[in-house]
């Protein structure tokens, strides 16, 4: 194990490190976890990192005195109240962490945890505490792993964290939209968590904070989906205002806002038909629509198997009969109209106006001589 051999390399040139954090947490609750975070006091950086290069290739993050090897492997190099004993360093290091639980020293070496703020004690309590509130809102981001860990873990959040995130919740507001996107996205990923996390989110009233509404979320308490986009599509709609101010990625706006828009546009529909069916299927998933459409409502979901059924039919027949490529041989050029051309002949394909692609070519013919 690359550890060990680490862990006795340091401990020869007097340095003393432990492993923190999430796997000393886990390996308590009895969780898999192959990430290790590693926190090494009373050696010099110098002698540090020339005891890692016997390890193979190292990266030093930034300014900051973080490497990380291998995959899984980061370790934080403590020099920063180094004057102080072993004891003194630990216990002010564990006071930086976020909650009591993650503010656990294992050593390796010796077999044993440090634990200076009874994190194994609210761990059996399954109750989440912070470590010190002074650092725990240097990051209003903590505010949302409170509600993640809660929610994964089914910790309870003790009263002193959740007065803590009463009166700090509108610091959400502060932290940069990229970091609360990995965040949610970490929630999405683990589908097992979402109903959970969400309904807590509106327990703490995060939901107005995040959303800026109270939301009911009664399709995101019933949702499981591999696909991310199922969920921020859900979002789109039990929202007023989708949450750009956190959402950035082009990608998931786009999908996730076609496929609650066609979840709309089925709700409209007073019946089922193939122009329905081809719209539908146009442009989004139509299992994505499909599954949101029917959340908690089984007699919806007897149409669904059928109208699906009807579109693995005809999906060949959705594919466009007219290209970019034949608008160009044609004499079209590429113009800020090219896609409103195209837009319009494969509407009209989704409803049967043409048979193949020389029809639909003669139509786009017609109407040129016409103009």
């Amino acid at each position: 194990m690359i550890l060990l051999e680490l862990f006795k390399a340091i401990k020869e040139k007097g340095g003393t490190p432990f492993i923190v954090g999430g796997f000393v947490r886990d390996k308590i609750l009895g969780f898999p976890n192959k990430d290790y975070d590693v926190e090494v006091f009373n050696i010099i950086e110098y002698d540090f990192e020339n005891i890692l290069k016997k390890f193979g290739t190292f990266k030093k993050v930034g300014n900051f005195s973080i490497y990380l090897i291998k995959r899984n492997i980061e370790i934080y190099l403590n020099i920063e109240k180094k004057d102080l004993s072993l004891d003194e360093q630990i216990y002010y290091a564990s006071r930086r962490r976020d909650f009591t639980m993650n503010a656990l020293y294992y050593d390796l070496l010796e077999n044993k945890i440090v634990d200076y703020l009874d994190g194994q004690k609210d761990i059996e309590k399954k109750i989440l505490k912070y470590s010190e509130k002074v650092e725990f809102l240097r990051d209003p981001l903590r505010i949302l792993r409170a509600v993640y860990f809660s929610s994964k873990y089914d910790f309870e959040i003790s009263n002193e964290l959740m007065n803590i995130i009463f009166l700090n919740k509108e610091k959400l507001k502060m932290v940069s939209k990229e970091r609360i996107f990995n965040e949610i996205q970490k929630v999405f990923n683990n589908k097992k968590i979402v109903s959970k996390y969400f309904e807590n989110l509106k327990k703490l009233g995060l939901d107005n904070i995040l959303f800026d509404e109270n939301v009911e979320f009664s399709k995101m308490y019933l949702l499981k989906s591999n696909d991310i986009n199922d969920y921020f599509a859900v979002l789109a709609l039990e929202t007023k205002n989708f949450p750009y101010f956190f959402v950035e990625d082009k990608t998931i706006i786009r999908n996730s806002i076609s496929i609650s828009n066609s979840v709309k546009l089925l709700e409209k529909a007073n019946e089922i038909t193939d122009y329905l069916i081809n719209k539908l299927s146009r442009k989004t998933n139509l299992k994505s629509v499909l599954r949101i459409y029917g959340l908690g409502d089984n007699d919806k979901k007897e149409k669904l198997v059928a109208l699906y059924k009807e579109y693995l039919k005809r999906r060949n027949a959705l594919e466009p009969l007219v290209e970019g490529k034949d608008l160009i041989e044609m004499g079209y050029k590429p113009s800020k109209f090219f896609s409103e051309v195209l837009e319009e002949l494969y509407d009209l394909q989704l409803q049967n106006k043409f048979k193949n692609k020389l029809e639909a070519l003669e139509y786009l013919k017609r109407k040129n001589d016409l103009l």
